[in-house]
């Protein structure tokens, strides 16, 4: 998930580099899903406004349980690269080198 850019115009040019990654992404403008994350899926998070970490859920979540399913979780991401992973990894078999791809 990434929150929109300070910077307006850096958008055209993230949507075009991300274009073609096999993982969603997702924009929150209005800071919803941040605000849901805080308090209900993660509350014991640091930071006032989530938006640069991984949260990988268990098979079985729905957005109504989800906090019943989160795995693990870290922030930010760019420096928690190696553990998150290990996490893919340990939980689906695979998953190494994910955040390399291009």
């Amino acid at each position: 998930m990434f929150p929109r850019p300070m910077e307006w115009r850096a958008l055209p040019r993230m949507v075009k580099e991300f274009a073609d990654w096999k993982y969603p992404q997702f924009w929150d403008d209005k800071q919803h899903l941040s605000h849901e994350l805080k308090t209900r899926i993660i509350p014991e998070i640091e930071i006032e406004t989530p938006w640069d970490l991984f949260i990988l859920f268990g098979p079985d979540a729905t957005w109504a349980d989800a906090e019943e399913h989160v795995l693990g979780w870290d922030y930010p991401v760019i420096t928690q690269k190696a553990e998150f992973e290990a996490l893919l990894g340990a939980t689906s078999g695979g998953g190494g080198g994910l955040l390399d791809e291009e």
